[in-house]
């Protein structure tokens, strides 16, 4: 089989993110000719056409779409082997991946991580930043070895997986500081069933998404959302200026602008902050850290 080479994957991933071969020829430090080559070459190699062309515009085809994702999991296991080869020489013969919403990260995780890396100087953890479908998918991959996750209880996760539940996070509605109901000291879904929301997308946080919707349909009505984003500090930023109200968890209480009030709901809404991890990963670093979480 012709296989693509490093080169020609990582050239498809800069157009495929920048949808344009001039910023991605820039961000390469190639001139755009040479590039058209390379990926009429990978896209000859594969047999399928990866990107759509015109004069306008560069849009990816379906093949592309699935293509790149399997081409950034390559790159990143590359990545994470070549690392893995210099910790080695550096005496650091072990490795731990751990995703996680960076945002989300709690104190008392960061605390666990930096006892655990205390008492195992031989193992380097890595943190990786990403959003929570990204976080699942790179687990079951391996190019993770776990990854903190909120979840509802109500997930399917692949049979591959694991779960350790740590414990429940809440939600409470964020509002304008001259909001008619910022000054109230506890809220039900149901009293602001005509306010307009602000939330997280289903894409960056399938979980939030859909409990919000069912806690809400809970309550009798169908939330009038007018902005969806993919960070929890645009919810804030945006309900600080007035265009709506949200839901953030209490863990990002402290990163929320002073111009907003967040208020407790009834009944509480609430997520698991869960461990997720690969069963047939046999690092023993995992292992060890994993007696530390069953503790």
């Amino acid at each position: 089989m012709n296989r693509p080479g490093i080169h020609e994957l990582e050239y498809f991933v800069a157009v495929a993110d920048e949808l344009s071969f001039v910023k991605a020829a820039r961000r390469l430090h190639l001139s755009q000719p040479p590039l058209s080559r390379h990926i009429r070459k990978l896209e000859q190699k594969l047999g399928v056409p990866l990107f759509e062309r015109n004069t306008r515009r560069v849009t990816l085809t379906a093949a592309g779409e699935t293509f790149l994702e399997d081409a950034r999991v390559l790159l990143r296991k590359i990545d994470r082997a070549a690392e893995a080869a210099r910790l080695a020489q550096d005496g650091k013969s072990q490795r731990l991946d751990i995703g996680m919403v960076g945002i989300l990260l709690r104190p008392d995780v960061i605390q666990l991580l930096r006892e655990f890396r205390e008492q195992n100087p031989a193992c380097q953890i890595r943190l990786h930043d990403l959003q929570a479908p990204e976080l699942e998918t790179e687990v079951e991959n391996g190019t993770l070895d776990a990854a903190f996750l909120f979840l509802s209880g109500r997930e399917k996760l692949p049979r591959s997986l694991a779960q350790i539940p740590r414990q429940h996070e809440s939600f409470k509605v964020a509002l304008p500081l001259k909001h008619r109901f910022s000054k109230k000291t506890r809220l039900r879904l149901k009293d602001l069933a005509d306010e307009q929301w602000i939330t997280v997308s289903q894409k960056a946080a399938p979980t939030l998404y859909r409990k919000f919707q069912e806690s809400c349909a809970d309550e009798g009505f169908e939330p009038k959302i007018i902005e969806e984003t993919n960070r929890l500090l645009a919810v804030s930023a945006m309900v600080e200026v007035g265009e709506g109200i949200g839901l953030l968890p209490d863990v990002v209480s402290h990163s929320r602008s002073k111009g907003v009030v967040l208020c407790p709901l009834t009944p509480n809404f609430t997520l698991t902050h869960t461990f997720v991890y690969r069963k047939n990963n046999s690092s023993p670093a995992l292992r060890q850290l994993l007696a530390r979480l069953l503790q």
